[in-house]
Formats: structure tokens, sequence, C-alpha cells
């Protein structure tokens, strides 16, 4: 049976596009022999297949993930699995306590935190810096003015516990935010496009920022845009189509 947290991440990535390669499919688990395993299994399920190297949801793994996300959302946070999972285990205290800065701070404004860059990947090193897009409402100020703002809540986490355990494993936990108002969250910005397919969501109201990442999906589909691996370069999106100068409101 479909019941492991991984396997349905998996299924509700590949429901929502036209499909992606093995490489992009790291995003969600990392280590290649589990995800082996796990796409072997849905496909036994007839719920995934795979067509002309891309890994792909069947008619019936759409339809099990359209029900899957209804009972997500009748459910609730209370009901969802902890969003921490996919979080690298050495840097998941210290984001769950930044986080609850950030809440505290912000209470309801905060609009939703998400990590994204080769923390989210899992391709990071001790000295690799943690990217962080922060939504806040009515955040009318300056970019500038929101990264001092960050700054100092930023060095309240620099006193807690989790910060000097990191340092103590010779960590060099740096935090680069790129903050937003909830307004401009809205906007395609450039780093969506890897975003939908590796970043982790580590707090959102409501279905704020998984809605827009699905649309962002559904976005890149509708121009036929395909994620390519490129040695020595990373991954590369193709698109058929130029996304607007302005940017592209989904």
């Amino acid at each position: 049976m479909l019941v492991d947290k991984l396997s349905c991440d998996l299924l509700l990535l590949l429901a929502e596009s036209e499909g992606a390669r093995f490489g992009g499919l790291m995003g969600v688990i990392r280590n290649p022999k589990t995800l082996k395993r796990k796409l072997d299994a849905l496909s036994s399920l007839g719920l995934v297949e795979k067509r002309n190297k891309l890994y792909a949801a069947t008619e019936k793994g759409r339809d099990v993930a359209g029900r899957m996300k209804d009972i997500l959302s009748a459910l609730g946070d209370s009901g969802r699995n902890d969003r921490f999972d996919r979080v690298p285990s050495v840097y998941a205290p210290l984001l769950k306590r930044y986080c609850d800065i950030l809440r505290k701070h912000y209470g309801e404004r905060l609009a939703g935190v998400l990590l994204f860059g080769s923390v989210a990947r899992g391709d990071w090193g001790k000295d690799s810096d943690i990217d962080l897009l922060v939504a806040v409402d009515g955040w009318a100020k300056p970019p500038w003015e929101r990264s001092r703002e960050l700054q100092k809540l930023r060095g309240e986490l620099r006193g807690s516990e989790e910060y000097r355990k990191l340092l103590l494993k010779g960590y060099v936990p740096v935090i680069q935010h790129y903050p937003l108002d909830s307004s401009e969250a809205g906007v395609v910005h450039r780093i969506y496009l890897d975003a939908c397919v590796e970043a982790i969501v580590l707090y959102e109201r409501g279905d704020f920022l998984s809605a827009i990442l699905s649309r962002v999906r559904e976005r890149l589909r509708q121009l036929g845009a395909r994620r390519v691996l490129v040695p020595g370069r990373g991954h590369v999106w193709v698109l058929s189509d130029a996304i607007p100068r302005g940017g592209l409101v989904v």
C-alpha cells in the first residue's frame, strides 16, 4: 500500500508535472537507491510510468494524487507529516528554531518560509549558505530594510543552542534571506523555477506557498518546459516560450 510520506511526495510532484528525470526527483529523495525503490513500488501499483527517460504519473496516479490532496486539505496542517522530514537532519533543529522566531515576531503576518538552494537540494557543504524565502503580509519596506529587520532576528538565532551546536560540528550556518511581501510572492521569481522541484516549504499559512509552486509547475508545463542536467552547470530549464521581462503572474 502507498502509505509512506516519501512515496506520497513523489506521486504528488509527478501528478502536478508532465514528468521528471531521475536526477530531478532527487530533490524529494536524495538517496538514489531509495528513490529507485520508491519509483519501482509506485510503478508496480500502476501509479507511475516511465516515458522517454521521464517518470510521469499515470491517469490512475493523478486520480490517487487528487484524492490525497483532498484528504490533506480536509485534515489541515495537523494531518500533515512534519515538513522538516525532508530537511537535512543536521540543519533541521536550527531551521525549526528560526521558524519559531519568525512566527513569534510576525505573527499572522507571516505567510510562508521556503528553503531553497543547496541545502534543499542536498548538495550542501559545511560552509554552504542557507537560502530562505520569507513572505510577510504588508511588508511595504524597501528590500534592504526588510533584510535589516531579518538580520536582527538572525542575531537572536545566533544566541540559540541549535546554532552553537552547529558551530561545534564545524558548520558555518549563514542564512541568506530572500524577503518578499506576500503580494510580490504571486509573481514568478527566478528562484521558483528550481524551487518548484527542489525547495522545501518550512512554514506556510494555509497553502500559501504550495499553491504558488503548484501554479508555477502548471505554467511550466503549459510552456513545454523541460529541466535538463548540464554537466558542470547543474540543471537548466529549456522553455518553448520566453518568460516576460517583468515576470509572469501566476
